[in-house]
């Protein structure tokens, strides 16, 4: 199964991964461009540490069910499970 986004503009087009840390592919009438970026030490950990101290009453974590259903809903329509 492939994971790839592509988004189509006037100059070109750009390619990307969301689950696979592989090169962003840039395409633009100067050829094809890879981008490498690197994988992120801990992605995750802001949100967990967050939620954490929300839960335990240090702070307010900004992401909830209700701000991350949107998000939820293009994720599922671009793995084809909507």
């Amino acid at each position: 199964r492939e994971d790839s986004i592509e988004i189509f503009g006037t100059q070109g087009r750009v390619a990307f991964s969301v689950y696979n840390y592989t090169p962003i592919k840039l395409y633009t009438s100067d050829g094809q461009h890879n981008i490498e970026v690197p994988n992120p030490k801990h992605v995750q950990l802001p949100l967990i540490k967050a939620v954490v101290e929300d839960l335990q009453g240090f702070g307010k974590c900004d992401s909830t069910s209700i701000s991350a259903t949107p998000t939820n809903w293009v994720m599922d329509r671009i793995l084809g499970k909507i």
